[in-house]
């Protein structure tokens, strides 16, 4: 599992130029998705959102190659490199001002970018990138996939959608947030070890006013968590019961 956590941390911190940029240059939207991540597990990449420069004629989906430790801009049709810069064996800061100025080639506005962002993430002592171990990647890569196929396969279930889990730059969690046409509300994701659990786990939340907390109900696969944050339940990330779990939670509050 150490490879894992290693990994989760380090892209924790280095996703955050992705976030950045999507701040920046990505219509900001009320509940904050305009900054969230997709990995897509079949290039190992880390996607941010579609920028577009009309003036430039330049449009990109910036990216993290995590093979690699670039940061590629990426033609969102012909799939084209558009720019490369390479993140490993740099400090943060250092490379940050090596973006900016190709931003301000490319007449790109650099203020917002250079502002922190309006979250804190941990201090993992992190002050400079660095190429992942070919064991941080291949675990890190396994874990983020499985979160993909489990937590697209629910959303289409849920709610007959082709909605695709993000990652959201915060709590850097794969995540889904589906509505039924009941008016519930269902949250699902694969989430960094927290204060909840002392492994990544998977989780599911339901939102009703109409659904009660099922906490009393005996659960084969997790557990119940609560607190003023969240009302749901979690499974410890290695298992192969996670489609179990999910299932179970959602009988337990009458939505199988």
């Amino acid at each position: 599992m150490e490879p894992y956590l290693q990994a989760d941390a380090y892209l924790h911190v280095a996703s955050q130029v992705l976030a950045k940029l999507n701040r920046a240059f990505v219509a900001q939207q009320p509940d904050d998705c305009h900054t969230n991540l997709r990995y897509k597990d079949s290039e190992k990449r880390i996607y941010g959102r579609r920028i577009m420069v009309p003036d430039a004629g330049l449009q990109f989906l910036p990216s993290i190659h995590l093979p690699t430790m670039k940061l590629e801009m990426v033609h969102p049709t012909t799939k084209s490199i558009v720019a490369s810069l390479s993140m490993a064996g740099k400090p943060i800061s250092e490379f940050n001002e090596e973006l900016v100025a190709w931003l301000k080639e490319h007449t790109l506005e650099t203020l917002i970018f250079r502002e922190n962002m309006h979250y804190d993430i941990p201090d993992y002592g992190i002050d400079s990138y660095r190429a992942l171990t070919q064991e941080e990647l291949t675990a890190w890569h396994e874990g983020r996939k499985q979160a993909n196929q489990l937590l697209d396969a629910l959303a289409t279930k849920l709610a007959q959608t082709d909605k695709k889990s993000r990652i959201w730059p915060h709590h850097f969690d794969t995540g889904i947030y589906v509505k039924l046409e009941s008016g519930v509300g269902i949250g699902a994701g694969f989430a960094m070890k927290d204060k909840y659990c002392n492994e990544p786990y998977f989780y599911l939340a339901v939102y009703s006013d109409e659904h009660e907390f099922p906490s009393d109900t005996k659960l084969t696969h997790g557990l119940w968590v609560s607190d003023e944050r969240f009302n749901g339940a979690v499974i410890a990330f290695p298992s192969n019961h996670v489609e179990e779990f999910f299932a179970e939670v959602l009988t337990a509050y009458g939505l199988a």
